[in-house]
């Protein structure tokens, strides 16, 4: 059996990163290359809603919103999992440098 390519991307917990999903505040348990889990999300949201979540990161001294889209993979008590649709090239590597600008 094959192990899932989501099962092995690496999860950060940022506190730097926020999000925004349908015009509310929620907070993030962690994020991944491949997508993120949610906390406090519209109790409506159920699996295969599509969605985006507007996310406010740290880059270059200043607060870059970056708009995701994507879609509910799960929602339970742990919170609501999104999975992108499409993430950037970059974004690894943006998730890797503020994971190490976090435990510095």
């Amino acid at each position: 059996m094959s192990e899932n390519v989501r099962d092995r991307a690496p999860r950060y917990e940022l506190s730097s990163i926020k999000a925004v999903l349908n015009d509310q505040t929620v907070e993030i348990v962690d994020v991944s290359p491949t997508g993120l889990l949610v906390k406090n999300a519209d109790a409506s949201l159920e699996r295969g809603d599509a969605v985006t979540v507007t996310l406010s990161v740290p880059l270059m001294k200043k607060s870059v919103p970056v708009p995701v889209d994507g879609f509910v993979v799960r929602s339970d008590e742990r919170g609501t999992a999104i999975d992108y649709v499409r993430p950037a090239t970059a974004w690894p590597h943006i998730l890797r440098i503020l994971n190490l600008r976090e435990g510095a």
